[in-house]
This record gives C-alpha cells, structure tokens and sequence, in this order.
C-alpha cells in the first residue's frame, strides 16, 4: 500500500491538491471517484478517452476539450458535450473535420490555431476572421492580392 492510498484510508486527505498535485492513475481515481476533484481531474491528469467515456457525466467538459488529447472520432461521438471553442483552439483539426463541424467551431480560433489552405480559406471566406488569417496564415502574393478587399494588408 503506498503512501498516498494509506492517507487516503485515513481520511487526512485535501482532495482538490491531490486531484491537482499528484499523478494518478486512472485506477486510483475509478477507486476513490466519488471523493477526487473532478474538474482538475479533467484539467491535470492525463486521461484516457475510454476513461473519459465511462466517466461522461463527472468529468468536466471543457477542462478535457481543452486539455485532453482527443480523437476526431471521440469529438464526433460527444459532439454535444465538447466546448467547441476550445477544441477549435487546442486540438489539431483537419481541414475536412472542420468542414463536417464548421456550424459547431468558433471560427475565431480556427483563423488562429490551424493551419489552413488557400483553397479552405476561400471556401470559407465568410467565415473565417479575416484578421487573423492575415497574422497567423501563410498566404501567397497572388492570395493577398485576391483578398485585398477582405482587409488592410499593410
């Protein structure tokens, strides 16, 4: 029995510093889920996405969009329980994932945060934040000039 588990028995236990400070296995917390803190859970430990999905209704959304490595396919199946902003700012998207959620993604992010192709930008030119296309995007001459209007390139 380990050090840590023996304060756990005893009861002598700040559970919010433990969820927070200490590296915790994924069994540890299955054992003592009803006591750990579940928002730094979601922020501090690195999760699983089958732990994440049996533990769907303590975990705290936006920490795990935020902080978790996620799947296309884990974001597809909690689509309705991500924090779109976040995923749009933390995860790595592929130009077709942004397509099939680009009424879910916060464009704002998206403008900043992936990287994105010419031929993307232009068929999302009523979308993207032109402002931050112009900082955070590689553009050609030739694109710069077609967009001219979009915004002040000096």
């Amino acid at each position: 029995m380990s050090e840590l588990q023996s304060m756990v028995i005893k009861d002598k236990v700040n559970w919010k510093v433990i969820s927070w400070n200490q590296e915790l296995s994924e069994d540890f917390i299955r054992e003592f889920q009803d006591k750990v803190n579940w928002e730094c859970i979601s922020e501090e430990q690195k999760l699983s996405e089958d732990f994440i999905r049996e533990f769907q209704d303590k975990v705290n959304w936006r920490n795990i969009s935020e902080y978790q490595k996620l799947s296309k396919d884990f974001i597809r199946e909690f689509k309705d329980k991500v924090g779109w902003e976040w995923i749009s700012r933390r995860q790595k998207l592929s130009e077709y994932f942004i397509r099939e959620f680009q009424d879910q993604v916060d464009w704002k992010w998206i403008s900043i945060n992936q990287e994105l192709s010419e031929d993307f930008i232009r068929e999302f030119q009523d979308k993207v934040n032109w402002h931050n296309i112009t900082e955070y995007q590689k553009l050609s001459e030739d694109f710069r000039e077609e967009f001219k209007d979009k915004v002040d390139w000096e």
